[in-house]
């Protein structure tokens, strides 16, 4: 189902139920169900959705393939009312964090410098970058309100990179202060571009317990050509920063790489890379987002996406790595099969 599911009446208004800021944050534009023990985040609001073969009987509970049934007993959560309560800003709490499956808090982010230099990833739907930013202040009295109702959540702050990376750290940090003075033991995981050693140090003493650098592209050549903001960041420094990371965090540093956007052979390469040092590789499948350059690119192929998937999670059986011990974004299985066959291997 990388390429979504087509949506009817009865799925926008579920999606709707599920995502009332309306965010629109790269991946998060579709439905979260679950099946077979697995949540699962399937879009339905981009073009290519519409050709899906995929569609989702809310009323039956099932997943039919061209009108024929593949999936019974298929539900999707309806989120609770409190997910709509406003702040003291008035900001709508589900406009500064977005719930993915049970109890992943993911930034609602606005937007990417590197969009706004137009140097943006071309795989990446994010915008400019505006002035709807939530404060830290924001996310610090809504990670209070995630305490009141989920005692299992994870926190997941990152997307959108601010430049300088200076600055992207400053920002994380005020960010992790002002959800420590509300929760001291809540996960908080940080996606972005890696900063330097004393950088990182100084996230993981403000309270950050988990990272992910993603080099999301391998090869270089592909790389530069398909992420020319963040190829300025060399390779080398995403592996020297991630290393040391990882010996700092064990077993709670990640970094994400693409199926579909690089020959499968370099994307193994990054994985077994990534293992040697103790970092966990995780598999996203290439998906076509309306607004994207590439999003008239072909999709990944099932068998490359199912292949590679297997090939990260017994690198990392390999390497002494466990996948269940992350947290945030490289926890979550709402975007990824490694879980699933993480747990078919045990």
């Amino acid at each position: 189902m990388c390429g979504g599911m087509c949506a009817d009446d009865s799925v926008l208004e579920l999606f709707e139920k599920q995502n009332p800021g309306r965010i629109w944050k790269t991946g998060n534009n579709g439905c979260f169900v679950e099946f077979d023990g697995t949540r699962t985040l399937v879009s339905i609001l981009h073009q290519t959705n519409k050709t899906s073969p995929y569609r989702y009987a809310a009323d039956s509970g099932r997943i039919l393939k061209d009108g024929q049934t593949v999936r019974e007993n298929v539900t999707a959560k309806i989120y609770p009312d409190w997910y709509n309560v406003k702040l003291s800003t008035g900001r709508a709490f589900s406009d500064v964090f977005v719930l993915e499956g049970e109890s992943f808090f993911h930034l609602a982010y606005k937007g990417c410098d590197y969009m706004s230099k137009g140097v943006g990833c071309k795989f990446c739907a994010t915008g400019r970058r505006n002035a709807r930013e939530s404060k830290p202040s924001e996310i610090g009295e809504a990670a209070g309100i995630i305490k009141n109702h989920i005692r299992n959540a994870q926190i997941c702050l990152g997307g959108g990179t601010y430049l300088p990376i200076g600055d992207n750290v400053s920002f994380f940090i005020d960010c992790v202060k002002e959800i420590r003075k509300r929760d001291r033991d809540i996960p908080i995981w940080i996606e972005m571009v890696p900063p330097e050693k004393d950088d990182v140090l100084r996230l993981i003493d403000a309270g950050a317990t988990a990272f992910g650098f993603n080099i999301e592209v391998w090869d270089d050549d592909a790389r530069k050509e398909i992420c020319p903001g963040k190829s300025e960041i060399s390779k080398k420094h995403y592996l020297d920063m991630l290393s040391f990371t990882a010996r700092m965090l064990p077993d709670k540093v990640g970094s994400v790489l693409i199926a579909g956007l690089d020959k499968p052979e370099s994307v193994a390469a990054g994985i077994d890379a990534l293992a040697d040092i103790g970092v966990h590789p995780c598999i996203l499948s290439f998906k076509r987002w309306d607004g994207a350059k590439l999003e008239k690119r072909g999709p990944a192929a099932a068998h490359e996406f199912i292949e590679l998937s297997n090939r990260a999670v017994g690198q990392m059986r390999k390497a002494g790595l466990n996948l269940l011990k992350n947290q945030g974004c490289l926890l979550c299985e709402c975007c990824t099969v490694m879980h699933d066959l993480w747990r078919k291997t045990l």
